[in-house]
């Protein structure tokens, strides 16, 4: 009886000492936006690279993106596809303790589809320079639009 008595008590406890959305797994309902101070966006194709402007909303909509992951996808340092957004951070995001990216983040990349029923790919470089796969809770398309849309209405 007194094994069952120390189970009970201490999944009582687990339950008790950690937040209710950590429990869950659903950290999307209060995940707080990381600050970004700024950062650089580059759009990677076969004709070269383009340099992208960046906006304070986009930077927020990053800060959202990177704020909900919460699962790492797969490693994927083999080969970059043909096109893809990549941002540089001047100075390293950290994320919260419960988020599985556990280094600081100075790069990321959004990769994008190749059909319309696919989704866009988060990655994210880690300390040994892999980039490694995350899936996140907010969706990668605004973040896109955001930069396509701005960068179609500037002129340069």
């Amino acid at each position: 009886m007194v094994p069952v008595r120390r189970i009970i008590l201490l999944v009582f406890c687990y339950f008790l000492l950690l937040p209710s959305n950590k429990v869950t797994g659903d950290s999307a309902i209060s995940a707080e936006p990381i600050p970004i101070s700024s950062m650089q966006a580059v759009y990677h194709h076969e004709e070269g690279d383009t340099p992208l402007r960046v906006s304070s909303t986009m930077r927020q909509e990053v800060s959202m993106v990177l704020s909900e992951v919460y699962q790492l996808s797969g490693l994927n340092s083999l080969q970059l596809p043909a096109s893809y957004y990549h941002v540089h951070f001047t100075t390293p995001i950290v994320l919260p303790l419960f988020s599985p990216v556990r280094h600081p983040i100075d790069e990321i990349i959004v990769t994008l589809p190749h059909n319309a029923w696919d989704e866009y790919h988060l990655l994210i470089k880690n300390q040994q320079n892999q980039w490694i796969e995350y899936k996140t809770h907010r969706t990668l398309s605004i973040f896109i639009n955001q930069l396509t849309a701005w960068n179609t209405m500037q002129p340069r």
